[in-house]
């Protein structure tokens, strides 16, 4: 794959990377709930995760687990919200 040429081409990808990750994991219910704490955790074994995936050097795991990162930081970014 091809560096985006625009950064709206960027977030787009990687935002339709962060959605099919989302829906593949849709069964999981709940995400709605979690406190801010329990995002930030996870978000940082999503991090280890994708430690692991750099070292691999394998672009496809390396985008996944920075999805993942990214889903739980997006959770804790609403999470956050509610706190206002």
């Amino acid at each position: 794959m091809r560096r985006p040429k625009t950064y709206t081409e960027g977030v787009g990808r990687f935002a339709a990377l962060m959605r099919e990750k989302m829906q593949a994991n849709s069964r999981k219910s709940g995400w709605r709930e979690l406190d801010m704490a329990t995002c930030y955790e996870r978000a940082m074994v999503e991090m280890a995760e994708l430690s692991e995936a750099m070292r691999s050097g394998k672009a496809r795991e390396i985008q996944g687990e920075a999805a993942d990162v990214a889903n739980f930081l997006m959770m804790l970014f609403n999470a956050a919200a509610e706190g206002e």
